[in-house]
């Protein structure tokens, strides 16, 4: 039985239980406490009499007084309420100001002429990274700019809509935040975009609140060409409820600095793959030797243990939760041994200290560190690693993990979890434009075949990696995937009885195995609740 029809068929049985993620709740107002940013968010365009929502997110959340003062810089061409809705008068370019405390933001709305052919219906699109994904922006970094744009023109004229993309607002940046802000504005009745970009760990809960809709009515007739995994990855209490354009791959590795690496003479790790001698054993000695290289304020080991193992494992036969067995190994024998690999890592003072999940430690940042794991969108996200200098100065190179013995490429597997998709928000005053969304986003891709997928996929390694040695590690293994839901379960991935803190700070006091057991029963009787069992 081939994976998708099991996993379908697996989630046929999924319970409408859901282990929601615990959120603090909003901390209450400190008179002590100041203003410190203020950001507007809401669209850019819009036409004659019509009425435009902007929000202002105001940070920190336990300020004072987050009162904001709303101002039209011409009320010739706009008028503002003092709740920010702005009511467009006539066609220009008009700016809107908000201002809270010391701190006050502008922007700027297009005002057109609706024209012979009525308003178009604007579909907003919300994204967390708008410029890889709006052609018509100045700092568009995707493919093929010219075709899409002609594409986005092409389907505004014979749909008759506006297409617009915006930016998450600064108060609902990821994970938790996103999943909250996108429930409290349906349950406000206050939506902010037709399309929600976001990660398939917060889907089931979102989905349970309404916020989204379910999209199998449509796949029919305009959802043809989305690909399994990602219809997979979606499908959650009998309905599929995310896509995403093109197939998931598997983007995980162990990324270098290479500027380091040549500093300090180190061998690069890519041969020693190359060679087939990248093994746990031959990955200790080479680390070793590495920190031998480096100044005693720099580290060979970047990031936390759990990122590790989250990829050590499936490498030694092993898994984190399995959906198709429906079972727990995180406590299993390849698991343990994966532990007992990394705490005789730390233990011989290879690991940086203070090291971060994702978005890097200082160390990562300014080049005393020389590899980190983690996933290929961290290095061109402004908000992961994008910014770091060595990353844009093209000194980024990334390894596979290395194998146990034993085991060759034809055995790697790479967790697939979390991954971004698109969702349809609901929209109870109309209905039909729901399915429009669905349609104008399907009608906005390119749908490439396979053959061109991979060409693009090697040049947007190309364009990452400097080293074409680099990118061809990163072809041997991108496809080589499987499905692991330890972050579906409803246990907030940073609370006490997390996984991934008990694998941090057991690797750190070698106590690894006594912290796994002790959380098992409560990963069972996730996994229990999930299943619907």
């Amino acid at each position: 039985m081939n994976k998708k029809i099991f996993l379908l068929m697996l989630s046929v049985f999924l319970g409408l239980t859901l282990i929601a993620c615990k959120k603090d709740p909003e901390p209450e107002p400190d008179p002590t406490v100041e203003v410190t940013s203020i950001e507007i968010s809401g669209s850019a365009s819009g036409y004659v009499g019509d009425d435009v929502q902007l929000n202002a997110a105001v940070l920190p959340l336990n300020a004072g007084d987050r009162t904001v003062t709303w101002e039209s810089l011409n009320e010739d061409l706009a008028d503002v309420s003092t709740s920010g809705t702005v009511t467009l008068k006539a066609v220009g370019v008009v700016t809107i100001k908000a201002t809270a405390g010391a701190f006050s933001d502008e922007h700027t709305i297009t005002i057109e002429d609706p024209g012979p052919d009525g308003r178009p219906t604007e579909i907003v699109i919300m994204h967390g990274a708008p410029q890889e994904v709006d052609p018509r922006r100045g700092d568009f970094s995707g493919r093929e700019k010219a075709a899409r744009i002609a594409l986005h023109e092409q389907v505004e004229r014979e749909l008759n809509v506006k297409i617009v993309y915006q930016a998450y607002p600064a108060d609902a940046p990821w994970g938790p935040a996103r999943q909250e802000s996108i429930i409290n504005w349906h349950i406000a009745g206050q939506k902010r975009a037709d399309i929600y970009w976001l990660t398939t760990i917060w889907l089931s809960e979102i989905a349970q609140s309404n916020a989204i809709v379910p999209i199998d009515q449509w796949l029919s007739t305009h959802g043809k060409n989305i690909h399994d995994t990602a219809l997979d990855l979606t499908y959650y209490s009998g309905q599929t409820w995310g896509f995403a354009p093109e197939p998931f791959r598997g983007e995980r590795g162990i990324f270098i600095n290479m500027a380091l690496l040549r500093e300090a003479g180190i061998e690069d790790p890519v041969d020693l793959w190359n060679d087939g001698e990248w093994t746990w054993p031959k990955f200790t000695e080479w680390a070793e030797s590495a920190q031998r290289a480096l100044s005693s304020d720099q580290y060979v080991l970047g990031g936390q243990p759990s990122l590790y193992a989250e990829s050590l494992i499936p490498l030694n036969g092993g898994s984190i939760v399995d959906s198709m067995l429906e079972q727990v190994f995180f406590a299993a024998p390849p698991a343990m041994a994966v532990y007992d690999l990394l705490e005789d890592l730390h233990g011989r003072g290879l690991f940086e200290p203070g090291g971060s999940y994702d978005t890097g430690s200082d160390a990562w940042r300014n080049g005393n560190v020389l590899v980190h794991a983690g996933q290929l969108w961290f290095v061109r996200a402004d908000n992961r690693w994008g910014e770091f200098e060595f990353v844009q100065n093209g000194d980024i190179g990334v390894v596979p993990f290395p194998l146990p013995d034993g085991k060759t490429v034809n055995d790697y597997k790479i967790p697939l979890g979390g991954e971004a998709v698109y969702t349809i928000a609901n929209n109870p005053d109309d209905k039909a434009k729901e399915e429009l969304a669905f349609e104008v986003w399907n009608r906005l891709q390119l749908w490439e075949d396979e053959e061109t997928l991979i060409n693009s996929f090697e040049d947007r390694l190309g364009a990452i990696f400097d080293d074409q040695r680099h990118v061809d590690v990163f072809l041997e293994i991108y496809d080589r995937v499987y499905f692991d839901i330890h972050e579906q379960l409803g246990i907030a991935a940073f609370g006490t009885d997390a996984w991934q803190v008990n694998v941090n700070s057991g690797v750190v006091a070698k106590t690894t195995r006594t912290r796994i057991q002790a959380i098992l029963p409560i990963y069972e009787s996730a996994l229990s609740d999930y299943l619907g069992a």
